[in-house]
């Protein structure tokens, strides 16, 4: 028997995944104290930090007696970073236990810690954020993360970025915007390449695989869940590849492998029953009984799942209760002689359960801190940009002066050569190399001049080409004049077509795309690439609705490219924003920017492959 899997939180019944339904518990528990990604340890005399978050995430009843014995006994008294850490390593475990208790204890604690450590107070509001969306209050937890995330300088500490772009993703998925965290799932990844880390890799391939799987692309989640699974195993954190286990177990359900699904989830329960946490138990249940639903065991199912209320009897997951009860309804539902009264119990309070999650969105708030994330955001990339073009003028300042002292060298060594017109001949091939030498220097100033505002892939303008020939569109008063537009194109899914082909085969597609928009791009345009598979068309004087039109040909023109891989057609798509400056509304330069990217987030919220008009 196949059970459909459908949930309510307010927006209408949509069918969903194993993280859509019960994300918060599962990841919190997880990687709520992981989700660093590569944290330097603080220095406390005799202490690994390090050592302890592996401990926490793989037994988090023991590793909160451990931390509040540290706490009482002062180890991190002179050390408020390290103490910030133990905190919020410690925060993840309550969360994932769902210990409301020790989370007040350690939430407080941090705010009584911000007066020496500013980032102490948005680490607690990451921290209730996260239990207001366990506890179903999305929209509340939402906002708290999204405000946390806001207060945070993500410039000037690495490990804070990778902390906030976990955070933001974690919390998006489990406030059922899984589109919307993908972005920051893949923040993280990219900040976590820097670092040479496989555990934190594991980490990030686990946020992803989570946001895929409540996306509903069980082809994309699946194999990152394996991945993340073979490496912590592979590290010797049995602990973590056997929840990994739970989660893959409930996407190969909804990819019909109830076999597999069987094996992993059982892989899982065992570990969560050595551990003795109700919300492991319940978590690894789940998709246990679903697997025996369909294999036709309804009965066992049942048993199984009764053990899994009983230890979450008492703990505040109305989420995951109610899934159990969703689950238990079905194994009732398939049992011959299931007792009435039990299904309709079982009915009745899944429904109360359900009723309690439906909460208003406070959508105007978290719309406003979205903004001010992305704005933030842009300008960080701004700043990254600048330093880039810094110091390449550096390289390109220092190679001009080479190239004037050695012609300054040369007029000495004429003028010798004329004093010592005897010495002609021997002198003459000094001077024939000496003048080469600055033919060659010259020719490598104009190379790194070219390099500097050239894509070497694709020989295109680059991001600081696009920006110097934006800001020459500014007016005296710092603005954009009317009639003006930028078109942002970004490939859709072209990680898939990286890891389909190899990067040659997506240097073969970046450079073809590359190519297309040249051609379809109006005389006078500025065809840039910006990085990665994001390219930008700035476009004087062409106005709203020209860019619309010019757009939707742009969007036709990568989608009509065709690309071949042993025989299978491979499909190129693009994802638009577009951003006009119109009459009475002239914009300032970061402003203009920042809404063609937020149009271009839509586009790839709304379904990919689309143009999107910034408003």
């Amino acid at each position: 028997m196949t059970v459909r899997r459908s949930w309510a939180f307010g927006r209408g019944t949509r069918t969903a995944s194993w993280a859509c339904r019960i994300v918060g518990p599962w990841l919190a528990g997880l990687l709520g104290a992981l989700v660093a990604a590569g944290v330097a340890r603080a220095e406390s005399p005799g202490f690994d930090l390090d050592a302890f978050r592996y401990r926490i995430a793989t037994d988090r009843a023991a590793g909160l007696a451990e931390g509040f014995a540290l706490l009482d006994a002062g180890t991190f008294r002179n050390d408020p970073t390290g103490e910030r850490m133990l905190l919020w390593y410690m925060g993840g475990a309550a969360v994932g236990s769902a210990d409301d208790a020790a989370l007040a204890r350690i939430t407080g604690r941090l705010d009584a810690l911000a007066h020496r450590d500013p980032v102490a107070a948005p680490f607690a509001g990451f921290i209730r954020g996260a239990r207001l969306l366990d506890t179903g209050r999305k929209a509340e937890g939402l906002v708290q993360v999204l405000e946390s995330a806001a207060a945070i300088d993500v410039s000037i500490d690495a490990q804070l970025a990778r902390i906030v772009a976990g955070e933001l993703c974690r919390s998006y998925a489990a406030a059922d915007r899984p589109e919307d965290g993908l972005r920051h799932c893949r923040r993280l990844t990219l900040l976590v390449a820097e670092t040479d880390d496989t555990a934190a890799l594991a980490r990030a391939e686990y946020l992803e695989a989570s946001v895929l799987s409540t996306a509903g692309r069980q082809d994309e989640s699946v194999p990152l869940w394996r991945s993340a699974r073979q490496r912590f195993l592979a590290l010797g954190l049995d602990g973590l590849a056997d929840r990994t286990a739970g989660s893959l177990a409930g996407d190969l359900l909804l990819a019909g492998q109830a076999t597999e699904a069987l094996d992993m989830a059982r892989i899982a329960l065992a570990a969560a029953e050595r551990a003795g946490s109700a919300t492991s138990i319940a978590f690894a249940t789940a998709p246990l009984a679903e697997a025996l639903i369909q294999l036709g065991d309804p009965s066992a199912a049942a048993g199984a799942l009764e053990h899994a209320l009983a230890a979450l009897d008492g703990v505040d997951l109305p989420g995951l209760e109610a899934n159990l009860l969703r689950l238990m309804e079905a194994a009732l539902s398939a049992m011959d002689g299931a007792e009435a009264a039990r299904l309709e119990a079982v009915r009745t309070r899944r429904a109360e359960l359900e009723a309690t999650l439906a909460m208003p969105a406070d959508s105007d708030r978290i719309e406003a801190l979205e903004r001010a994330l992305r704005e933030r955001d842009f300008e960080l990339r701004i700043r990254d940009l600048e330093r880039d073009t810094e110091r390449k003028d550096l390289a390109l300042a220092n190679a001009r002066l080479e190239a004037e002292l050695r012609e300054r060298r040369l007029g000495t060594q004429r003028a010798i050569t004329w004093l010592a017109v005897a010495a002609a001949v021997g002198l003459f091939g000094a001077l024939a190399a000496a003048v080469l030498l600055l033919r060659a220097q010259r020719r490598l100033a104009l190379q790194l001049e070219t390099m500097a505002l050239r894509d070497a892939l694709t020989g295109l303008p680059n991001r600081r080409a696009l920006t110097t020939a934006a800001a020459r569109l500014v007016t005296p008063d710092g603005a954009i004049a009317p009639g003006h537009a930028l078109l942002l194109v970004d490939l859709d899914h072209f990680k898939s077509i990286n890891d389909r082909g190899g990067h040659p085969f997506g240097d073969r597609v970046l450079a073809a795309v590359a190519e297309a928009l040249s051609r379809v791009a109006p005389a006078g345009s500025l065809v840039a690439r910006l990085g990665g598979e994001e390219f930008a068309l700035l476009c004087p004087g062409l106005g709203r609705e020209a860019a619309a039109r010019l757009a939707e040909g742009v969007r036709a023109a990568v989608e009509g490219l065709r690309f071949d891989l042993d025989g299978v057609r491979v499909p190129v798509t693009a994802s638009l924003g577009v951003a006009a400056t119109s009459q009475g509304h002239p914009l300032e330069l970061s402003h203009w920017l920042a809404a063609a990217d937020a149009a271009l987030y839509r586009a790839k919220a709304d379904g990919r492959n689309r143009v999107v008009l910034a408003d």
